[in-house]
């Protein structure tokens, strides 16, 4: 948004940060408008619309102009309305499509009135079009429909501008050393954008303080889950400054070497996330050796299926370590966002590489009995995509909801395995640690391979 009027989140702003408003003469205009009459829902929708298709900005409802446009002082609104919050988010979700950020808040006067303030950033999926079939925009006396097809031509480029930008942050690969690139060992690509992040930045990005910040948040031990008897940590031994981003990586593979592209994490100043993991794995052939740490019944399931001569054409990705991982990132993400941010909404991207006849694995009873189910779901493809990288396409996430959980019940979707058996591998991965004797050592283990 390019007007900042409090410097604070929405949920911090109080009566005092209301009052300065008068104080500093805001008027109504190009990025502020103040109701005191009950208001409408399609009106409310069309003031909505028309900051998010232009700069965006607030609305204060219960905050009364006067003739200088400029707050009366008399505050208070007069909606008569059961859980007005909801009344408000239903009133914008309903009149506007397709539907933009905003962010909702309501405080109280010293007289115990409610005012309700609600802030709206210059939206990135442009043109908004009101529930009358109108695209409006605001001006400095308020908002009128767009009648200049310039203007709406504008609109629909900001769209493909994101969406390039999108496809363009997809292309930036990291790059592998040349044996790696000649073993072809299986990776995951991780994308993750919080909302309007090409109108976002993370305030003092660029010093050395906030990369202590990420260093501190990325490398300290981070519980799996609620509920889960185990934590882990991964030592990012490199972290430093890139163009306008942060990386973390670490040098300490299984063997150790400065040669080979390991686990990297990068955040941009606009907040968004791609992190290069690579995947442990075996041929069947050598599946008794590391990363898998025991004999399981599966296996002879497997190589009797494939056949003992076609054994070392086929590859086991590990799951667990895939888990542990995967886990551990974004939460360490959503650790850090939540300080920085405090986005709605987050969109992601999934990408697998070098997994042509692999298939995940976890030793776990429960893994055979899915097996068992739905046979085995080795991959014909040798890079899977979530969703298919083209136009910008992402998978779309209240923040609330978004968990570390999301993101791997996404990839053991995208590895052949059914949605609801997600679920179940976290149950059975969760039982594994519980009646793990070792499970000190087996996070240990792992936290060395990583």
């Amino acid at each position: 948004m390019r007007l900042n009027l409090f410097n604070k989140h929405i949920s911090e702003i109080r009566f005092d940060d209301i009052k300065s408003l008068k104080d500093k003469n805001i008027k109504e205009g190009w990025f502020v408008e103040y109701k005191s009459e009950n208001i409408k829902p399609q009106k409310l929708g069309k003031s909505v619309s028309s900051f998010a298709n232009q700069e965006g900005g607030w609305i204060f409802i219960g905050v009364e102009a006067g003739k200088d446009n400029c707050p009366s002082g008399n505050y208070g609104h007069k909606i008569q309305q059961d859980n007005i919050l909801d009344w408000i988010r239903n009133s914008i979700v309903g009149n506007i499509s397709p539907v933009p950020v905003f962010e909702v808040a309501s405080l109280f006067t010293d007289n115990n009135e409610e005012i309700i303030v609600i802030k709206v950033p210059r939206g990135d999926d442009a043109p908004y079009i009101c529930s009358d079939g109108r695209i409006y925009s605001r001006n400095d006396c308020g908002s009128d429909p767009i009648k200049d097809k310039y203007i709406l031509n504008e609109l629909h480029k900001r769209k493909e501008v994101v969406r390039k930008f999108v496809e363009h942050y997809t292309e930036e690969e990291y790059s592998q050393s040349q044996g790696q690139r000649e073993q072809e060992n299986p990776c995951l690509e991780l994308q993750l954008f919080p909302e309007n992040f090409s109108q976002s930045q993370i305030p003092n990005f660029n010093t050395e303080k906030e990369l202590a910040v990420i260093k501190e948040i990325f490398n300290s031990p981070t519980e799996i889950a609620p509920g889960f008897n185990a934590t882990i940590g991964i030592d990012f031994d490199k972290v430093f400054f890139s163009y306008n981003s942060i990386i973390l990586t670490t040098t300490k593979m299984n063997p150790p070497s400065l040669l080979n592209l390991g686990l990297t994490v990068e955040i941009r100043a606009d907040g968004t996330l791609k992190a290069y993991i690579p995947i442990n794995s075996s041929y069947l052939t050598n599946l008794y050796n590391k990363p898998f740490y025991i004999k399981d019944k599966s296996i002879d399931q497997i190589v009797g299926v494939v056949g003992h001569e076609n054994a070392n054409y086929f590859r086991l990705l590990d799951g667990f370590n895939l888990f542990f991982v995967n886990m551990k990132i974004v939460e360490a993400y959503k650790n850090y966002i939540n300080t920085r941010l405090k986005p709605n909404n987050v969109s992601l991207r999934i990408k697998l590489s070098n997994v042509w006849r692999s298939m995940i694995f976890f030793e776990s009873s429960k893994f055979h009995e899915i097996l068992s189910r739905h046979n085995l779901p080795f991959n014909l493809k040798d890079e899977i995509q979530l969703p298919h990288f083209v136009g910008g396409n992402r998978l779309f996430y209240k923040w609330e909801h978004f968990s570390n959980f999301t993101t791997f019940y996404r990839l053991v979707e995208a590895l052949g395995l059914p949605s609801d058996a997600s679920g179940e591998l976290v149950k059975s991965i969760n039982d594994y640690l519980a009646e793990s004797d070792n499970i000190n050592k087996k996070i240990q283990e792992l936290n060395n391979e990583l």
